[in-house]
């Protein structure tokens, strides 16, 4: 069997002589948090919405469940999507607008809905009308809508796109506790990189219609991590010297900045060698790749794009 519940294989999406996904490779593990991650217009959406049976590609294969063909279309029963805003009828309660999905999609059992929406964090809105609920409740609703027939993958669309602070936390909460409650497996979609990255275990990262990457947490956690930056004006005489009091693990990034990645806590020691050795130094500093600096290095963009 298949480690992937999902595969995309040169999967496109082409409308008239515009590529909005063009051959996306794209890899979701059983049990992950896969975060997918670009800007506005960049295919997002359009891709989520092919892996979950909504928008018939042009060209490529989707596998689920480690089937592919023509068979893969009985699979996608299997899938919870909230991609855009929920749809929700605002003149219900949050326990009849569950029934009533519930209804069509044939299943029953009273039971089911207090469930949900305990599981969501809305066990105690009684008979309150959707359209009172704030951007966050609806949120949290449209998850347990997803919810309704118990998938094996949820597809989000930026469901915490427009909430607080508390309803950011409240949300990665409940992602969290699916995957860990219910061996659930996530494709979320944000703009929101940092907070993505308290939460998923791999990234895809997509820029004007491909992937151009997929990383594991682990992995961009090791590219992303601390350095000791020197920028000097002859980073080639620096070299010696930081290699003489046991460092090997440094890169030259260009003819003014050297990135030290071990040892951290000996800045001062490196600034005094380099001073013994008459190397002037025009700063030290500690650093750290960003999130979004990390997707603007791959995407050649920067942050006012």
């Amino acid at each position: 069997m298949s480690n992937y519940l999902l595969e995309a294989n040169e999967l496109s999406k082409k409308y008239k002589d515009q590529f909005a996904v063009n051959r996306v490779n794209l890899h979701v593990k059983r049990g992950a948090i896969y975060g997918l991650v670009g800007k506005n217009g960049s295919g997002k959406t359009t891709l989520m919405r092919m892996l979950s049976g909504l928008a018939a590609p042009t060209s490529g294969e989707i596998a689920l469940f480690g089937e592919s063909g023509p068979q893969v279309k009985n699979y996608f029963s299997r899938i919870g999507i909230l991609i855009e805003t929920p749809g929700l009828y605002g003149d219900m309660s949050a326990a009849d607008n569950l029934k009533l999905k519930q209804i069509a999609i044939g299943l029953y059992g009273k039971e089911y809905i207090p469930s949900l929406l305990k599981l969501v964090g809305l066990a105690d809105v009684g008979k309150k009308k959707v359209k009172q609920y704030s951007l966050g409740m609806r949120q949290r609703l449209g998850i347990a809508m997803a919810l309704i027939g118990e998938p094996d993958l949820l597809i989000l669309d930026e469901p915490v796109n427009g909430l607080d602070p508390q309803g950011i936390v409240e949300m990665r909460d409940i992602l969290i506790k699916l995957v860990e409650t219910k061996n659930i497996t996530i494709m979320i979609s944000s703009h929101l990189l940092e907070e993505l990255s308290k939460m998923a275990t791999d990234y895809g990262f997509i820029h004007q219609g491909q992937l151009i990457r997929e990383i594991s947490h682990e992995k961009l956690t090791e590219e992303c991590k601390q350095f000791i930056e020197i920028r000097l004006n002859e980073p080639q005489l620096a070299t010696t010297v930081i290699e003489n009091i046991g460092i090997s693990n440094y890169k030259v990034v260009d003819r003014n900045t050297i990135r030290i990645y071990e040892q951290l806590t000996k800045n001062s020691a490196i600034n005094l060698a380099l001073a013994k050795a008459n190397i002037a130094i025009d700063s030290i500093t500690i650093s750290q790749v960003s999130l979004e600096d990390y997707f603007l290095s791959l995407t050649g963009g920067n942050s006012r794009d």
